[in-house]
């Protein structure tokens, strides 16, 4: 590190310190020991903070708001209200640097808007005029910005340093969610990689007459700019908290709020490609009644296994069923107390006994869940949390549309809608992994047969013994052979003319392997 950089690390990290200590909050940077009690208003507190000490700090925030597994919710809700608004710079420094990488990028349009319509950490937003007198929206990455985040999170990695091994920062590994961020805000200014999930959205709702992201124009856009179709219409947020919501009739209300959660969900449980910061600000209800995401900065790529570890939980919550609940998170995931997981689940579920659906918050729920595994220290995957703040966001911004709007209902009547998709998706999911399984099964007998051939088995039976073994293995034997066909109708099963037919078949073979397990049992 040069001279002059030591001398700005410095002076940067002074300063955090003096703005902690202007808001009461500089004692968590001694290591007491619980003789200081948080003030009631920490969460508020720290929000200021972060605003306070810049962008790169919003960024950080907004981040640590979906961390329900690691801060209480006081804080998680003052960390939502974060908005990434920064005074705009004027248009001539801001194109300063395009115009010195595409002298010729201005000569592209037929006008350009020298007022940003937005202006945040990263980019300001402009709207244009091709010269075919399609309306567009240029973003632009702010100049230095990507100097000026590295200096930012070279500063929170050495204050990281000094706090992680305080009392009150042990319970999670600071250095660790540094860099993750790190590495998602590095990923967010990529624009290249922006345009590309826009692009890879529209094809994977290509099936969706609702939902919908801009249309790119790569020929324009590069790693510093994206220009995108302008799209007439409000902002979520705009309906949600301003007087534009009074012109919507019931009808359009109802569409907007169904299409928007049912599009989070499939993202979720059918897609796996998830836009990761869908807040009101990024969803827009477009003039021709069609819902648009925007800035696709942060996305989440949630594969089958994890897909279908929240589904589990997700039933498992709606329908109430806290040994379900306890079962998935103890075998998904790891915990240092099962017993005690297993007892604050069950006691959380019993105060919802006997009371009616209409009373039931699935964001308080959850709130109530990521309690207890912050308190019982179960470490928990990303993707789960990001279905967390999913949820909050959901139950919270529907309610201001929909005063009676339900979260568990509508999940309920989601499954029950999407269940072919969902059915389809744990399908294909069997079907890999019967592959695997058939592929491996060579490896695992000759592993058998080391075994057996090194005489570490010692066999000790008696003949009524041996004659029950010998039926079990009979039974599964005929098991084994009906379960490689059925995994290999369902390996080919995409070759068949009439698909439904082959599943019926593989429906029937799955029944009678059923029917043989029972009656053999009993014998």
């Amino acid at each position: 590190m040069e001279k002059k950089d030591r001398i700005h690390f410095k002076k940067r990290f002074f300063e955090i310190i003096e703005i902690f200590s202007k808001y009461g909050m500089a004692y968590i940077f001694k290591g007491f020991r619980n003789k200081k009690k948080h003030p009631f208003d920490r969460g508020n507190r720290i929000r200021k903070i972060l605003e306070e000490l810049g962008p790169t700090f919003v960024k950080f925030g907004q981040m640590m708001s979906t961390r329900n597994d690691i801060l209480p919710n006081d804080i998680i809700e003052e960390l939502t209200k974060l908005q990434d608004e920064v005074p705009a710079i004027p248009f001539e420094k801001i194109f300063s640097e395009v115009s010195e990488k595409k002298p010729d990028f201005a000569d592209s349009f037929k006008s350009i808007d020298k007022s940003p319509i937005g202006s945040a950490s990263i980019a300001q937003v402009y709207r244009a005029i091709l010269h075919d007198e399609k309306e567009v929206v240029i973003k632009v990455r702010r100049p230095q910005i990507k100097r000026i985040v590295s200096e930012d999170i070279e500063v929170l990695r050495h204050v990281g340093g000094i706090v992680q091994y305080l009392p009150q920062f042990r319970d999670f590994n600071l250095m660790d969610i540094i860099e993750e961020f790190g590495k998602a805000i590095f990923k967010e200014m990529d624009f290249i990689k922006e345009a590309q999930n826009m692009n890879k959205f529209n094809e994977l709702f290509r099936n969706n007459d609702h939902i919908f992201a801009p249309m790119t124009y790569e020929e324009f856009s590069d790693e510093n700019i994206i220009v995108m179709e302008y799209i007439r219409g409000n902002k979520f947020s705009e309906l949600i908290n301003g007087k534009d919501k009074h012109i919507f009739s019931f009808e359009q209300k109802e569409n907007l709020l169904n299409w928007g959660a049912d599009s989070l969900f499939q993202q979720v449980f059918i897609i796996g490609f998830l836009h990761s910061d869908p807040h009101p600000g990024n969803l827009i209800f477009s003039e021709e009644e069609k819902i648009y995401f925007v800035d696709f900065g942060q996305v989440s790529i949630i594969d089958k296994y994890t897909r279908r570890v929240l589904l589990e939980l997700l039933i498992a919550v709606t329908r109430r069923d806290s040994q379900l609940l306890a079962s998935i998170i103890s075998e998904n995931f790891y915990s240092g107390d099962e017993d005690g997981l297993n007892e604050d689940i069950k006691k959380l579920f019993s105060k919802y006994y006997g009371k009616p659906l209409s009373e039931f918050s699935l964001s308080e729920m959850f709130i109530n869940i990521f309690d207890i595994i912050r308190r019982r220290k179960v470490a928990v995957p990303p993707q789960l949390l990001i279905m967390s703040k999913i949820i909050l966001l959901l139950e919270s911004n529907a309610k201001k549309l929909k005063e009676d709007f339900n979260t568990i209902e509508f999940t309920e009547s989601f499954f029950r809608r999407r269940w072919a998709s969902i059915l389809y998706d744990r399908m294909e999911q069997m079907k890999e992994e019967a592959v695997w399984d058939i592929l491996m099964a060579p490896r695992n007998a000759q592993k058998i047969k080391k075994v057996i051939d090194s005489g570490k088995i010692k066999l000790e039976m008696e003949m009524p013994k041996i004659e029950k073994i010998m039926i079990a293995l009979k039974f599964a034997l005929n098991s084994l052979a009906i379960s490689i066909i059925i995994a290999s109708l369902l390996i080919s099963i995409n070759n068949f003319e009439n698909q439904i037919l082959a599943y019926l078949g593989v429906a029937i073979l799955g029944l009678f392997v059923i029917h043989e397990f029972i009656s053999e049992g009993r014998k």
